[in-house]
C-alpha cells in the first residue's frame, strides 16, 4: 500500500507526513535483561514520539502549524495513538487524532510483566541466548533475520504477539484507565471501524466450516468458558454459513463494540468532542467487503488495475473532507458533506459512511451490550 497523502494534500490543503517505525520483535521486544535500560519493549512508541518532536521543531519550515498537528492510523498504529494520548513523553506534541479500525484492545496495553514473561521469555530461548550470562548482549549479537524469525508475529483474531507495554516510563498506566481518570491529553477525536473487519482473518482461528469447526473457533479466539454464551447469541443458523457468523461475532467483539466502549470513555472524560464511524462502503468485487483497512485508499489514492466507480469517489471526496477538516479546525464538518454529529452520552451517535453517509443513533446491529459483559482473553488482540 502506498501512502503518498497526494490526494489529501491537494484536495485538503493540509501538509501530510509519513514515517515508519520499528515493528515486531525490533519495536516491542521487552525482557528483564533490559530493565537497567530504562525502556523495555517500547522502542517502536519511541520512535513515534521522536518523530513528533521533529515535527514540532521542523513542521513550519514546510508550510504546517506545530500547534495543529494530528495523528491518524489503521490496526495497530491507531491504538498506540490511544496509548500516546496518555504518555508525559508525547503530551502536547499533537492536537486531534484519528484512530481507524484500531481498537481491539479497548485502549488497554499488556503490562511489562506480560510482555516479558510471555513474548520476551520466547524470543530469548527461541534465538538461543537463555543460558548466556548476558541476555542482552546475546539477543545484540543475532542479526535481523535471526531475530525475527525467532518469534514470528501474528495478524488475526488471537492476542498479538508484539505491541507497547504499560512500563512505568513511556506509558505510566493502562490508557483507559487513565481517560476515565482523566489524566489524558483530552483532544478532538475521530474513532471508528469498519463493518466486516475480521473478514480477511475468518480462518485464523481455524478453518470454520461448520458448527462443530465454529463452535471450536470461538473457543479458541475468547476461552471455553465464553464460548456457550456466545453461541447463544451469535446461533451459526442466523447467518448464511458458520464463517459469516464468526466474522460477525468476532467483528462486533473486538472491533465495533470497542469503539462504542472507548468512544464513551472519552466523551465522558472528556469535553472535546469525540466523534465515531462507522465505514460499511465495500470495493466492487472485492471478495472480503468492508474489511480491515478497506478505507487505505479513500485516502492514498487505488493503485494497480482497480478503477473507482462514481460512489467510491463521492466517498474518497466526503472522507478526506472530513479527516482534513478535522486536521485543520478540529472539526471534520464542513461544506455539503453530511452532518457528523459528536458521540452523546445514551444516544451513541456515530457516522455511518456508505452509498448513504448519515449520522445513525443506537448500538447498530453489534451486540455490544452483551460483548460489554465477556472478559476477553489477556492480553487482548
Amino acid at each position: 500500500m502506498s501512502y503518498d497523502g497526494e490526494a489529501l494534500v491537494e484536495r485538503g490543503s493540509v501538509v501530510y507526513l509519513s514515517f515508519n517505525i520499528r515493528l515486531g520483535v525490533l519495536g516491542f521486544l521487552a525482557h528483564p535483561s533490559f530493565d537497567a535500560e530504562r525502556v523495555s519493549g517500547n522502542y517502536g512508541s519511541l520512535d513515534q514520539i521522536a518523530m513528533l518532536k521533529w515535527v514540532r521543531r521542523n513542521i513550519a519550515a514546510f508550510g504546517g502549524d506545530p500547534n495543529q498537528v494530528m495523528l491518524f492510523g489503521t490496526s495497530a498504529g491507531g491504538g498506540n495513538i490511544c496509548a500516546l494520548m496518555t504518555s508525559p513523553l508525547a503530551r502536547g506534541l499533537f492536537q486531534r487524532v484519528a484512530m481507524q479500525s484500531s481498537v481491539p484492545t479497548g485502549c488497554e496495553i499488556q503490562t511489562l510483566a506480560d510482555a516479558q514473561k510471555a513474548t520476551g521469555t520466547r524470543v530469548v530461548k527461541a534465538a538461543g541466548c537463555d543460558t548466556t550470562p548476558d541476555v542482552a548482549v546475546c539477543l545484540r549479537g543475532k542479526n535481523v533475520v535471526e531475530l525475527v524469525g525467532a518469534v514470528p508475529g501474528t495478524f488475526g483474531v488471537l492476542p498479538r504477539v508484539y505491541g507497547p507495554n504499560v512500563d512505568g516510563h513511556v506509558f505510566p498506566d493502562q490508557p483507559l484507565k487513565l481517560i476515565a481518570a482523566r489524566k489524558h491529553y483530552a483532544m478532538p477525536i475521530i474513532i471508528g471501524t469498519t463493518s466486516e473487519e475480521t473478514m480477511g482473518w475468518v480462518n485464523s482461528a481455524g478453518l470454520v466450516t461448520d458448527l462443530a469447526s465454529y463452535s471450536a473457533a470461538i473457543e479458541k479466539a475468547f476461552g471455553v468458558n465464553s464460548r456457550d454464551a456466545i453461541l447463544a447469541q451469535y446461533p451459526v443458523s442466523a447467518y448464511s454459513s458458520p464463517a459469516r457468523a464468526f466474522v460477525t461475532l468476532t467483528t462486533d467483539a473486538l472491533f465495533s463494540c470497542q469503539s462504542r466502549r472507548v468512544a464513551r470513555a472519552l466523551a465522558a472524560a472528556q469535553k472535546e468532542p469525540v466523534y465515531r464511524y462507522m465505514f460499511g462502503h465495500e470495493l466492487q468485487n472485492d471478495p472480503n467487503g468492508a474489511s480491515h483497512t478497506v478505507e487505505h485508499p479513500f485516502f492514498f489514492g487505488w493503485r494497480g488495475k482497480y478503477r473507482p466507480t462514481d460512489a467510491d469517489l463521492t466517498i474518497q471526496r466526503r472522507m478526506i473532507g472530513y479527516w482534513t477538516r478535522m486536521a485543520r479546525t478540529g472539526n471534520p464538518n464542513g461544506g455539503d458533506d453530511p452532518r457528523w454529529s459528536a458521540h452523546e452520552t445514551g444516544s451513541d451517535s456515530y457516522l455511518e459512511i456508505g452509498a448513504t453517509t448519515t449520522t445513525r443513533m443506537g448500538p447498530s446491529s453489534a451486540k455490544c451490550d452483551f460483548w460489554d459483559t465477556v472478559r476477553l482473553p489477556w492480553p487482548h488482540l
